[in-house]
């Protein structure tokens, strides 16, 4: 698998989108992280689930997905995060509680454009292991 480059994907989710936000942040994120563990797994993804009500985090995910795979995922409202399968072994990646909390909280005591950019920046500044929780099975 070629290395996925999050801001040039990140900015074509947010053109297709009109915006961009944490859930978008998340998308686009989660799907390359789970992608590329999924590799470093040798798991031949045949299915994948985007978690989460928010179409923000279904259009970043659908993005990196269009730009990767032939895959079209199975979209769940319960949870916020990626989940990829080969049949046999699975890749989860779920968006950590208290990363859900802080985003929540910052969008309750921001105005629309200022949340999203606070919460971007709040993003911005955790690694891949600070925002996801990462089941393999």
């Amino acid at each position: 698998m070629a290395e996925l480059d999050f801001e040039k994907l990140f900015n074509a989710a947010a053109k297709r989108h009109g915006h961009k936000c944490p859930s978008l942040y998340y998308g686009v994120k989660g799907t390359i992280a789970a992608l590329t563990l999924a590799s470093k797994s040798n798991i031949a993804v045949k299915q994948a689930a985007v978690q989460g009500k928010s179409k923000c985090i279904r259009d970043g995910a659908g993005t990196v997905f269009a730009s990767e795979t032939q895959l079209t995922p199975v979209l769940l409202d319960e949870g916020c995060g990626i989940c990829l399968a080969d049949g046999a072994q699975s890749i989860q990646l779920t968006v950590k509680s208290q990363v859900r909390e802080k985003v929540n909280s910052l969008n309750k005591q921001f105005a629309t454009e200022e949340f999203q950019q606070q919460g971007l920046k709040y993003l911005q500044s955790l690694s891949e292991e600070d925002i996801f929780d990462v089941t393999e099975k």
